[in-house]
């Protein structure tokens, strides 16, 4: 990072440099989005100040990514040998904890520090969780944890498909673990041991996202969600919803001349931080980076405060239809 990155750090939006990975990206001028709000919380279990009064899940549920610059996570002295791109399988682009899991995925197989591993991913899944906990106090009832990631990849440059090049613009939704309307709320650290950023570009709100896509989605052919269910593929059926945010998460990514113009900020987060946002909702790209761990949540969408502004309600109303059968609504862990 160069002096000029340090005096603004967070706050760089520029044009991105072309490489085979990545779509280039056209120059964005400042203010076109601008989502990012930080906060000086520096401990994972705070005692004070209290965070209630700010109804923080309100600026969740509002599209904004919540950035606190000094909330580090520190590893443990054996835990430091696991910052090396050796950990994960030559087809993986990070190491999965599954919820409830003893199995650490993606990982080199029959590795005797799995356990070591997995343990270092425990830690991080259980502080995020009596963070989320005490910061969004109104999502305790409905919050489940769906996962751990450990990415020790660098993101800038990767060759791979473009549905799975995460450097371009697009919404998550996980093909194996359907949603059927819950959110997917996710707190990412950047754990880089050598202070290096990760850079985030972040688009536009969902609903004039979604507005451009939904109309090039189609219907899925009855019996689908049943038989993928059936054949293991999923581990719950898919809802209309999960078919629409699949398909919209493959349109945008498709989409190279939405890459290059659509509106966007770019991000610098420091090494030692942490963000929070809902993946599902904010339209946003990985550009580059090395080292982070990810807490994924599903918070069902009853736990709302206002659900007319998630993207089940928006997708409902663009596409004139239930997304969600209510015998369907229930996630199984």
């Amino acid at each position: 990072m160069n002096s000029i990155e340090r005096q603004h750090v967070g706050m760089i939006v520029r044009p991105l440099p072309s490489t085979k990975a990545a779509v280039p990206v056209a120059r964005v001028e400042q203010g076109t989005v601008d989502i990012i709000r930080s906060f000086s919380l520096r401990r994972w279990l705070p005692q004070a100040p209290d965070y209630g009064h700010l109804a923080l899940h309100k600026r969740l549920e509002q599209g904004e990514v919540l950035f606190f610059p000094h909330l580090n996570f520190e590893l443990l002295a054996q835990e430091a040998r696991f910052l090396s791109n050796q950990w994960p399988g030559k087809k993986s682009k990070h190491i999965y904890l599954p919820a409830y899991s003893n199995a650490v995925h993606g990982a080199v197989a029959n590795d005797p520090n799995h356990a070591e591993l997995r343990e270092m991913m425990v830690r991080y899944a259980r502080l995020s969780e009596q963070l989320v906990r005490f910061l969004f106090p109104r999502y305790i009832p409905f919050c489940m944890p769906v996962g751990t990631s450990f990415s020790p990849h660098q993101i800038a440059g990767q060759k791979t498909h473009w549905r799975k090049n995460d450097n371009r613009l697009h919404v998550d939704a996980i093909p194996a673990e359907p949603s059927q309307g819950s959110r997917l709320l996710r707190v990412v650290t950047n754990i880089n041991p050598g202070g290096a950023p990760r850079v985030l570009r972040f688009g536009e709100p969902f609903r004039q996202f979604a507005t451009r896509f939904v109309p090039k989605t189609q219907q899925t052919l009855p019996g689908i969600a049943w038989l993928l269910h059936q054949l293991g593929v999923t581990k719950n059926r898919r809802s209309d919803y999960d078919h629409l945010m699949l398909q919209l998460h493959d349109c945008v990514k498709a989409d190279a001349y939405y890459q290059r113009t659509a509106p966007q900020q770019e991000f610098i987060f420091p090494a030692g931080s942490t963000w929070i946002f809902f993946s599902d909702q904010v339209v946003h790209a990985e550009m580059s980076g090395q080292f982070a761990l990810d807490q994924i949540f599903h918070v069902h969408p009853e736990g709302m405060a206002d659900p007319d502004i998630s993207p089940l309600r928006i997708l409902e109303d663009l596409a004139w239809r239930k997304l969600v059968q209510s015998n369907n609504a229930t996630i199984t862990y």
